[in-house]
Formats: structure tokens, C-alpha cells, sequence
């Protein structure tokens, strides 16, 4: 009996290490995974920059965790009035500072500064200890933007926003620094499960691999390498469904495609409601995940018409 039992303790040993095993390379697929774009150099950032009109400024920052990121600053062209308006926009993932640079052309012709940031490990921005974190350590570099424009630029104001990964650590960044006021959401909502099922897709992981509780275990164990804390992970959902409530009342803006395989409108109306503030929703028809670069005009007066209600109604 008594080797019996020592027997059925080491296969279960054994079968926890290869379950653990198993778990910790899937996660990892998605952790170092980063979408097939063209990395920049800094002499073509430079470039692009000075293209785009000048008076964009290089700025060297360390988010809180001590990772060194890179972000252009671009100052309003005329100052509305005695207080100062900023704006943080934020790519997704594997993509850059260039993402949103025509909407930051508009935003500072209407008086608003803005912040372009690289995130971690993309840009010219150091890469995360952690790898790819689908916005959770990358809030840190949201809040370092937000700490530029209110300690050295002295913009009371801000306001920020991103796409999809980039949507994740705006709400991350928000909750890190509460200067950070009304939040633009692109092509993101709290879903993780989503994201780690086509991501792991892109490795052809068979959909029978995970199945019977699989997936959620892969996601589960993926937020918590990639440092959610434990509600998060039992949860299975990004710390953003929980960190909504602490940021609630807010103005928050969703605009997101009908045909977005991670976004669905059930999930932002949900979402949406946590935030307890004035929510809009701007559902573009006919459009995958990112609305932007396929809706630039309608997707530049939805944000604008956004920014300029906050802007009057702190005015008044």
C-alpha cells in the first residue's frame, strides 16, 4: 500500500510538472508574440517627425518599474484661454508612436497638447523584462506620459486613449495616475480569453488543444505570468474589468467595429457601465478590430466632438 501510494504520488508529480510545463510554453507563445510589422529606426522616426511639420519633441521617459520608453510630445499650436489641455494616444501591439500621429496633428490644431507614446518594447522604447503584456505593464508607460505632461508641461487636464493592446494600459495608466480624466477605448474591452485563443491560433495550436477548460486555464496562468494580480486570474479577465470601478465617475468614449473577432458590443455595454460616468459607444459598421486607420475622418470628429464636450463642461 505504502508503495503504491508513493508511486501515485510521483505520477501526479510528474503529471503536474508536464501540465505545468505545457502551460508555461503556450503562455510564452503569447507573451514574445509581436504582429509582422516593420520596426523603425531612429533615424526613420526622426524622419517621419520632422515630415509631419516639426515642432515634435523626443522625449526620454522611465516608467515607474524602471523601463526606459520614448515618446514624442507634440505642443498645442494655440493655447485656448489660461489652462492647458493634453491628451495621451496610445498604439496596440506591434505598432508604433506613428500610429495616431495624423489624429495628434488635429487634436494640437485644436488646442490640445499631446503625447505619442512608444511602448515598451516596441518603438524605439526598451523592451519589458516581462515580454508583451497585453497592456497590463504597459499602463506604467501611459502614467509616465501623464506624469510628463502635468509635472514638467503643467497640463492640468489630460485625457488619454488607445487601440486594443494600447486601449488596455490607457485604463492601466489611468488607474496608476488618477490625473489621467475622460478615456478613449479603440478595438479593446476587458476580454482576455479572445486575444489568447489568435494568438495562439497564429501558432496553429489546434482548437481540440484547448478544450475542456484548457483555454481558460492557458489564459488564467498567462495573466498571471504577465503579473495580474489574483481576482484578475481567477477571474480569467484583464484588471481592467476590476480597476473600472476605482476610476468610476469618467467620461468614457468606446468605438469599436461590428466585425471585430475580440470586441462585441454585449462586452463594452458591460464594460462600459462600470466606469458609472458618460459613456458613449461608437460602433463602426462592416469594420474589423481597429477603426482608425479604416475610419480616420469620422473616427477623428467621434474623438473630437469627445474631447471638446469634456473641454466646455470644465470650462463652465
Amino acid at each position: 500500500m505504502g508503495q503504491l501510494l508513493m508511486r501515485t504520488a510521483i505520477g501526479l508529480g510528474v503529471l503536474a510538472l508536464i501540465l505545468f510545463g505545457a502551460l508555461w510554453l503556450l503562455t510564452s507563445l503569447v507573451i514574445h508574440f509581436t504582429p509582422n510589422h516593420h520596426r523603425l529606426t531612429s533615424a526613420e522616426f526622426d524622419h517621419i517627425a520632422a515630415e509631419a511639420g516639426g515642432e515634435i519633441d523626443k522625449v526620454h521617459l522611465a516608467s515607474s518599474d524602471g523601463v526606459r520608453t520614448v515618446a514624442w510630445y507634440l505642443p498645442a499650436r494655440a493655447a485656448l484661454g489660461s489652462e492647458r489641455w493634453g491628451v495621451i494616444l496610445t498604439h496596440g501591439g506591434g505598432d508604433s508612436k506613428t500610429f495616431y500621429l495624423p489624429l495628434a496633428e488635429q487634436l494640437r490644431a485644436d488646442g490640445f497638447d499631446v503625447m505619442l507614446p512608444d511602448l515598451r518594447g516596441h518603438g524605439e522604447s526598451a523592451p519589458s523584462p516581462k515580454g508583451v503584456t497585453l497592456g497590463i505593464t504597459e499602463g506604467r508607460d501611459v502614467a509616465a506620459n501623464a506624469a510628463f505632461l502635468a509635472d514638467r508641461k503643467g497640463v492640468r487636464h489630460i485625457a488619454a486613449g488607445g487601440v486594443s493592446m494600447g486601449g488596455v494600459a490607457t485604463v492601466m495608466g489611468a488607474a496608476q495616475d488618477q490625473r489621467i480624466g475622460p478615456l478613449i477605448i479603440e478595438s479593446s474591452s476587458h476580454q482576455a480569453q479572445t486575444v489568447f485563443d489568435f494568438i495562439l491560433a497564429n501558432f496553429r495550436v489546434p482548437p481540440g488543444g484547448t478544450r475542456w477548460g484548457m483555454a481558460r486555464a492557458i489564459t488564467s496562468f498567462g495573466l498571471w505570468r504577465m503579473g495580474a494580480d489574483w481576482p484578475d486570474v481567477r477571474q480569467g479577465v484583464l484588471p481592467t474589468w476590476r480597476l473600472a470601478r476605482s476610476l468610476a465617475p469618467r467620461p468614457v468614449i468606446f468605438l469599436f467595429g461590428d466585425k471585430d473577432p475580440f470586441v462585441n458590443e454585449a462586452a463594452v455595454r458591460v464594460f462600459a457601465a462600470r466606469f458609472s460616468g458618460r459613456s458613449e459607444i461608437v460602433i463602426f459598421k462592416d469594420t474589423g478590430h481597429g477603426v482608425y486607420p479604416k475610419h480616420p475622418q469620422q473616427f477623428t470628429n467621434d474623438v473630437l466632438g469627445f474631447l471638446n464636450a469634456w473641454r466646455a463642461g470644465q470650462s463652465a
